[in-house]
């Protein structure tokens, strides 16, 4: 946590990732990636990865690693069939078992 929040935050602290390549929010299989599904990041071989286990989309943003805001919005839409819903954020699987 830090103090550098803005004036589009409506707290004092901030937390965040910055300059990781690869950014999702996921419920259950489906995952939103933030970025352009034209960024490097993105290649072939680790769409083919994360499309083995989750349902990819874009949300096509420009990454940046500016730390002045604002948000942008990130939806997943998901049936809910079982009585069980995982939610969460995923930050970058660089270095990992993933490929990226």
């Amino acid at each position: 946590m830090n103090t550098d929040g803005d004036a589009t935050k409506n707290r004092s602290y901030i937390a965040g990732y910055w300059n990781n390549s690869i950014q999702r929010l996921f419920v259950n299989t489906n995952s939103m990636l933030y970025g352009a599904r034209t960024n490097s990041a993105y290649s072939s071989a680790n769409m083919a990865i994360l499309n083995a286990s989750e349902n990819m989309s874009f949300a096509d943003y420009s990454e940046s690693s500016a730390e002045n805001g604002p948000f942008k919005k990130l939806s997943v839409c998901t049936p809910v069939t079982n009585d069980s819903l995982t939610l969460g954020f995923k930050f970058s699987g660089k270095a990992t078992g993933l490929g990226f």
